[in-house]
């Protein structure tokens, strides 16, 4: 079994697909637009994807936003977040499920939205502006997330290794 690189052909959302010998009969489903289409139709070679970067400003940590809900928050135990920020300051004002970062396919590109995981949130900021509760952000490269006693830069990446999200296969 290998990983071939391969492209929705509705709504043109990159994955990898773990592809065996004889799959070229079966059906795919996009995780993102969840039309099913033949595998062949999800072929493509040599591409090349932008991926969205989270960078913890404080020690210049790059995290990747390989999954569809990226999920950023304090340090613990008990934490779910994906990225966890130790918590330095001992403050606990960042919530251990603080911020979601959404990642979104749309017409062969990559779009990151974020929002606040709960409404019993710490101050969150995008660039200098209040982040409420139901409200989603689209991230554009070198926007600033402020969280409690942390900051964060998005960026995007060029990149022409296989995405970690895995296309359904029936």
């Amino acid at each position: 079994m290998s990983l071939k690189r391969g492209q929705c052909p509705i709504c043109k959302f990159e994955v990898s697909i773990q592809y065996s010998e004889g799959m070229e009969s079966k059906m795919v489903t996009c995780p993102i637009c969840h039309q099913t289409t033949p595998f062949n139709t999800w072929m493509r070679e040599n591409s090349t994807s932008r991926r969205g970067v989270l960078i913890l400003l404080r020690t210049n940590f790059h995290y990747e936003l390989t999954l569809l809900v990226t999920v950023v928050g304090r340090m613990a135990d008990s934490s779910v977040a994906d990225f966890q920020i130790p918590d330095v300051m001992q403050s606990r004002l960042m919530s251990r499920s603080h911020l979601k970062i959404e990642k979104r396919g749309k017409n062969g590109t990559c779009e990151f939205y974020a929002s606040l995981s709960s409404q019993k949130v710490n101050d969150t900021f995008i660039n200098g502006q209040r982040l409420s509760y139901g409200q989603t952000v689209l991230l554009h490269p070198g926007d600033i997330i402020s969280l409690p006693g942390e900051q964060l830069k998005f960026d995007m990446v060029e990149s022409d290794e296989d995405e970690t999200e895995i296309g359904y296969i029936h």
